[in-house]
């Protein structure tokens, strides 16, 4: 499963609508939209660093696995 993938159904499974989770690591719903889309390649480290820590993820194991 892809990184943005898991961020996506980790926030549905703890019931965040885009707009809260966003609002709670200090950035666009746009934004993270595009990283549920797996469109993170340029984003900001600490952005995904704090959403992982948001959503309870492991960062290296949500966005540096070699896992599918």
């Amino acid at each position: 499963m892809n990184p943005g993938m898991k961020v996506k159904l980790k926030r549905i499974e703890l019931g965040i609508n885009q707009k809260e989770l966003a609002k709670k690591v200090d950035i666009s719903n746009v934004t993270l939209g595009k990283i549920e889309r797996g469109e993170y390649k340029e984003m900001r480290f600490i952005t995904l660093v704090n959403l992982a820590k948001e959503l309870g993820l492991d960062f290296m194991e949500t966005f540096l696995s070699d896992e599918d």
